[in-house]
């Protein structure tokens, strides 16, 4: 499967419709808080893919709206549909999975609510992820 897009505020669908904006009431947000904490569980243990969404949903967590609701169950559909999708560790030598990388990138004020940059980083190796973290930078 393709990776879950960035939960970020407005959604569109159909490039004319935006979502609604409005917050969800007490019993939604607590399922949209279970929602977010169990692809977290997910995200820290075994879906390094999942580690740029899982990071946009827990920022609404005290005050999510309709959208991010949205986005939850959107992403909740992309695990749905990429089961099988976890880490492999090599143990057999391999020449072009050999040793540590590691990769970093940053966006350049792209939140558009607190105007900051999300900076993330993943550690490979052997070609599997060891660590990973996406987050936005403090000022």
């Amino acid at each position: 499967g393709r990776p879950p897009n960035r939960p970020d505020g407005v959604l569109e669908m159909d490039n004319s419709t935006v979502l609604d904006e409005q917050l969800l009431n007490r019993k939604d947000i607590k399922t949209y808080q279970e929602i977010t904490g169990a692809i977290m569980f997910a995200m820290t243990t075994c879906r390094p893919d999942l580690a740029h969404a899982t990071n946009s949903l827990a920022r609404r967590m005290s005050t999510p709206r309709v959208c991010d609701m949205l986005a939850a169950k959107r992403l909740l559909r992309y695990l749905r549909g990429t089961q099988r999708l976890g880490l492999l560790f090599r143990f057999e030598a391999d020449s072009e999975h050999s040793g540590i990388l590691a990769f970093a990138d940053a966006d350049w004020a792209n939140d558009k609510e607190e105007r900051r940059s999300t900076t993330g980083y993943i550690v490979m190796y052997k070609g599997t992820p060891i660590a990973w973290h996406s987050s936005l930078q403090s000022v």
